[in-house]
């Protein structure tokens, strides 16, 4: 199991510590119908509003990564395609990933790597060290100079570990 820069337990106290004010708030919705709405008089119904409204920042790393003429293009066609079908697709990913947890992480006994960018700025470290305190055995990795987009590049190395 290889967890990404993932957002943890969000049952955890120390959980909410570090997101951006605007993601904080859309995960903390009362329910999905109101993220949506939130997310349409945000955004729009398109989404076409997110990158001038939203709160949201990147690491250098990652900024990096989005103006290389190839890399960018793949991802800004990712993006329009996560928005073709309007926010609530965004908005529940975010209302889920504000939920504490419906399982019991110590359960887990597969191989686990947890990675997170030492510059990531969307998802605070201290969720990977929590999920790593979490999963019996795990292993983190602080990754030097990766944010949250960047830490991609590092699946493929981690997955030929684990399935050996």
């Amino acid at each position: 199991m290889v967890a990404l820069a993932g957002v943890t337990d969000m049952g955890w106290n120390g959980a909410w510590s570090g997101f951006s004010e605007m993601e904080s708030h859309l995960m903390r919705m009362a329910d999905e119908p109101s993220a949506v709405a939130w997310c349409v008089e945000m955004f729009g119904e398109d989404g076409s509003g997110f990158h001038s409204k939203s709160d949201f920042e990147f690491a250098e790393p990652d900024n990096a990564l989005f103006a290389q003429k190839q890399a960018g293009a793949a991802i800004a066609s990712t993006v329009e395609e996560a928005f073709r079908q309007g926010v609530a697709g965004y908005a529940q990913d975010a209302f889920v990933q504000g939920r504490p947890w419906s399982f019991d992480a110590s359960t887990i006994s597969l191989p686990a790597w947890i990675l997170h960018g030492e510059v990531d700025r969307a998802v605070p470290q201290a969720h990977s060290y929590h999920t790593a305190e979490l999963i019996p055995g795990s292993v983190l990795r602080l990754l030097p100079g990766h944010g949250h987009m960047t830490i991609l590049a590092e699946l493929p190395t981690a997955a030929a570990t684990l399935c050996r």
